[in-house]
């Protein structure tokens, strides 16, 4: 599952994971800094596209490297998609009850939190 890069979210945290298909193939770029403190996208190679090596790389935004997949100007804000966070396994609960104890339940937020998903107040 991925969700649509909202305009209030653009400033994308370092490590964020983003997704894109085109004709059939899935790309994934992750938000990396650059070698002078901006961000940068670095595309990783499409899985199972012959011309993957050569438009794998760094771009400055995330519509220079939809443009390097396309071949065409594209708005990358509206065509990449962020990358569902990894799962993880969880702890068996207790026998005695089925509700997650208040420490479960702070490192579920740290990890979303890291992941950068918006985490609602209690």
């Amino acid at each position: 599952m991925t969700k649509k890069i909202a305009k209030e979210d653009r400033n994308l945290p370092i490590g964020t994971r983003l997704v894109g298909r085109y004709k059939k193939v899935e790309y994934h770029a992750t938000v990396v800094e650059g070698e002078k403190g901006g961000l940068r996208y670095r595309l990783e190679s499409g899985t199972g596209d012959p011309r993957s090596s050569v438009i794998s790389g760094e771009f400055k935004s995330p519509s220079a490297a939809a443009s390097a997949i396309t071949g065409h100007p594209m708005n990358g804000w509206a065509w990449w998609s962020l990358d569902k966070a990894p799962t993880r396994a969880r702890k068996p609960k207790a026998e005695e009850g089925t509700c997650p104890t208040e420490d479960e339940m702070a490192e579920e937020k740290r990890i979303a939190t890291e992941a950068g998903h918006p985490v609602a107040d209690e």
